[in-house]
């Protein structure tokens, strides 16, 4: 009978569980189906509630520019795409319809289900020839610009959706688009702005994080090619597309950690400053040109000569008078560059028929300022640098023209942190004595 009256009281124990159990509140108060029925809905009536349309800052991978692409969601089922990009619309600006769809699938999924030329092209699997080599330039790889189509909706309001493409994860943003920005109109201010904080004639610009500094190359192409200072660009080279936005953000598609994760930097906008500051939360980092020195002593740029100050600028009618005579060819102007086959920046007499006649020159940087010597013992190496030293052993102007660019030491400033396209040399000990030169 023990045995028996236990057994009793703990099916009476098990039932009263269970009678509480039942008795607990729903605290979700719908199943998870209905849940994310509710969510397919209510995002479906956001995309479409914008009257102009959004920006989807498109990236198809890590290793190829971002794409700003318009979309406008119709309640019908219809979308349009607007695109200006080289390889959906061959740099012009164009616009199609097709269909997309909010889906419940793991979760509030964005499908574009119908083929749309601007935009299915990058999630294509077809071969992309310019994906090839130079010993295959056709590598049929059929891995096209692996490109997603379907998008999971992880977040989304009236004004922002985040996204992650369903296949290969890259995240993507799409932000309301001005009631006031025409379509046509977009991409011509999205040059603009870009040509304000990252232009393309700058081909190195400097990051600083707190002690790291790394070089960036790669923004004509729209990518960040970040390489550690004094590091290696084979081995070293971190690179992630990036977006500019209509307030003049740089969005990166991915943050940036640098080599030992000490930081990780994703947004950046020009501060009143001139210079590329970070906006993520609790991160030192700014972008710039780096110093003036460096980058007029770069062997990558041509500068022009917009002025002098000074004895050079009396000087600079008879030197031309001058080249016109020794040359036989009319004188055109005097650059700046970097002459390649010495390996030396120089003076450049140019005349109007082409003729070049480099004076090379050492450029001596200390104490704040640049110094140039003119070597009369130096042999060049190229035709054009010994076209120099015929020049200046023939023209006593030219020869007291170069004299007074050697003789003394220069201060150098920019007219911009980041758009450094003029520089001011100002004479360290005759501050009367200066000339402006203009990145070409």
């Amino acid at each position: 009978m023990k045995k028996v009256f236990s057994i009793i009281i703990c099916g009476a124990v098990v039932a009263g569980f269970t009678s509480c159990k039942n008795e607990e509140e729903d605290i979700f108060g719908e199943s998870s189906a209905l849940r994310l029925n509710h969510a397919v809905a209510t995002y479906d009536d956001l995309l479409t509630s914008a009257e102009n349309g959004w920006v989807m800052e498109y990236f198809a991978n890590e290793e190829e520019q971002g794409y700003p692409m318009l979309v406008k969601f119709d309640k019908s089922g219809a979308v349009t795409f607007a695109a200006k990009n080289h390889y959906s619309s061959n740099d012009v600006y164009a616009t199609e319809e097709s269909l997309y769809e909010v889906i419940a699938d793991n979760g509030p999924v964005l499908s574009f289900n119908s083929y749309n030329t601007l935009f299915h092209i990058f999630a294509d699997p077809a071969d992309n020839p310019e994906t090839g080599t130079e010993d295959n330039p056709i590598d049929e790889t059929g891995v096209g610009h692996e490109g997603d189509y379907e998008f999971v909706i992880y977040e989304g309001d009236a004004d922002h959706f985040r996204m992650k493409g369903k296949k290969h994860g890259l995240e993507i943003n799409m932000y309301k688009l001005p009631a006031d920005q025409a379509w046509d109109t977009y991409y011509d201010k999205l040059d603009e702005i870009k040509a304000t904080c990252l232009p393309d004639n700058i081909n190195t610009l400097w990051l600083s994080a707190g002690d790291e500094r790394y070089s960036i190359t790669g923004v004509s192409d729209g990518l960040l090619n970040f390489v550690p200072e004094g590091g290696d660009p084979i081995s070293q080279t971190v690179t992630t597309p990036f977006i500019v936005r209509l307030d003049g953000t740089v969005h990166l598609c991915s943050a940036f950690e640098g080599e030992n994760e000490n930081f990780a930097i994703q947004n950046f906008k020009m501060d009143e400053n001139g210079y590329l500051v970070c906006q993520d939360e609790n991160q030192d980092a700014f972008i710039s040109a780096g110093s003036v020195y460096d980058l007029f002593l770069s062997n990558e740029y041509v500068w022009n000569f917009a002025s002098f100050v000074g004895i050079m600028d009396d000087l600079y009618p008879e030197v031309a008078k001058s080249v016109t005579e020794l040359a036989g060819n009319e004188f055109s102007e005097i650059k700046f560059i970097y002459d390649a086959k010495d390996m030396m920046p120089a003076l450049q007499f140019l005349t109007k028929n082409g003729t070049k006649l480099n004076v090379c020159l050492t450029a001596i940087y200390e104490n704040g300022a640049i110094k140039f010597v003119y070597d009369e013992t130096y042999a060049p190496v190229g035709s054009e640098g010994r076209n120099g030293v015929t020049l200046l052993s023939l023209s006593e102007v030219c020869r007291n023209f170069v004299g007074e660019f050697t003789s003394q030491s220069y201060t150098v400033t920019g007219d911009a942190p980041l758009v450094l396209t003029k520089l001011t040399f100002t004479g360290a000990t005759d501050s009367s004595q200066s000339f402006v030169i203009e990145l070409q």
